[in-house]
């Protein structure tokens, strides 16, 4: 495309780069990272052979907080509850895990699918957590009961 048939728009767009506000060194392929609602935290989902925890990282820091297990293999999607005290991970062999930000606990967990979880996600009050997978299900639980889905 040539430069006349740029609009001045555009070329703002182009110019305008993007401000790195952290960079974080991963030892692992990252498949998804989320930020915390409250902008103090970042998780990522990471795979590698031989790592099966994703990092919870403080945002302002960049320290590793915690390291979040996964008990089979490895974490393919994440996500932050609204109120920034929970972070969901869901990965390979159907698992779902919930964890507590602060402590690094794991509260609750389910092989609620019987293939990769591809998708997490927290509903508007946190009360609510749905993955989807490739087994073509989608799962809705109550946060505080993720062995049976609603």
């Amino acid at each position: 495309m040539s430069s006349s048939n740029v609009t001045s728009s555009q070329h703002l767009l182009f110019k305008s780069m993007p401000t790195i506000l952290a960079k974080v060194n991963l030892k692992s392929t990252s498949w998804e990272m989320a930020i915390s609602p409250d902008q103090r935290f970042m998780v990522f989902a990471q795979w590698n052979n031989s790592v099966t925890s994703s990092a919870l990282i403080d945002f302002n820091t960049q320290k590793v907080l915690h390291m979040l297990k996964m008990r089979y293999n490895q974490a393919f999607c994440c996500a932050f509850s609204p109120d920034s005290k929970l972070v969901a991970l869901g990965g390979s062999s159907g698992e779902l895990i919930l964890y507590d930000v602060d402590s690094g606990t794991e509260l609750g967990s389910s092989a609620c699918h019987a293939n990769n979880v591809c998708g997490v996600g927290f509903s508007s009050d946190g009360s609510l957590l749905v993955s989807a997978s490739e087994d073509r299900h989608m799962n809705v639980f109550r946060v505080d009961n993720l062995k049976e889905p609603i």
